[in-house]
């Protein structure tokens, strides 16, 4: 099977702080669901403050208004409850049952998975591990090598 092209959208609109050299986030476009994973993302801190409502605007442009976010309960600074994007809460779970190395956003129609890669890992690393999570043959990989990362 081929792998899809990743969603590339111009995110120094979408996601604050991200030059265009530098991809922080893919996503499957046809919002399909048919894999492990509907994408990738690359938080540069681990401040979910600072990082998800950049994230959560993205999802709303192209999927939906997401309605919730689920979390790990480990990897994060602190664990917000609420989330302040485009003038409406948006809840944050955080589970101790979710991998670190996954986040799921929930919106109307569905939700999109997205393996979360470290903010510490190396541009190539990071970059490797987004195309990785979009073929389909590396998915279940990528996860386990994402999730050992968080920890270090």
């Amino acid at each position: 099977m081929s792998t899809p092209a990743p969603f590339n959208p111009d995110l120094t609109c979408l996601v604050p702080g991200s030059p265009k050299s530098v991809q922080r986030l893919y996503l499957e476009p046809t919002g399909s669901h048919e894999g492990m994973l509907d994408g990738a993302w690359w938080p540069r801190t681990r401040s979910p403050a600072t990082e998800l409502p950049g994230l959560i605007s993205t999802i709303d442009a192209v999927r939906g208004r997401v309605l919730r976010l689920v979390l790990a309960a480990t990897g994060w600074d602190d664990r917000p409850r609420r989330l302040i994007v485009g003038g409406r809460a948006v809840v944050a779970e955080y589970l101790g049952s979710q991998p670190a190395s996954l986040l799921t956003a929930f919106y109307a129609r569905a939700r999109v998975d997205l393996l979360v890669i470290p903010p510490n890992a190396g541009q190539r690393e990071a970059q490797e591990a987004m195309i990785q999570a979009m073929s389909d043959g590396a998915r279940a990989t990528t996860a386990a090598a994402a999730a050992a990362s968080w920890s270090r």
